[in-house]
């Protein structure tokens, strides 16, 4: 009976999720697909890179402790941070 309730669940859960079936059918072909669509879904939007800066802190001992106008506000690249522009840098 236990057996039988095992194979049941068993079952269940590959026509449940379909992603065990196919990793029990085929282990690699799943990882590959796992993979391609996991590389699908996060692919960057990449655009041309900007700087501004340098921020200088007022003594050394504060340089690392001091959070500087970038790191306050959101980004916003046509709008001038901390009394500086962004520069737009395409050859990075």
């Amino acid at each position: 009976m236990l057996r039988r309730v095992c194979v049941v669940l068993a079952l269940s859960l590959l026509i449940a999720i379909p992603a065990l079936g196919a990793a029990k059918a085929d282990p690699a072909k799943a990882a590959k697909a796992d993979v391609k669509a996991a590389a699908k879904a996060s692919k960057p939007n990449l655009g041309p890179w900007n700087m501004i800066g340098p921020f200088s802190p007022s003594d050394t001992a504060h340089a690392f402790a001091l959070a500087f106008a970038p790191e306050k506000e959101p980004i916003n690249v046509g709008k001038p941070c901390g009394g500086q522009a962004w520069t737009p840098h395409p050859e990075f």
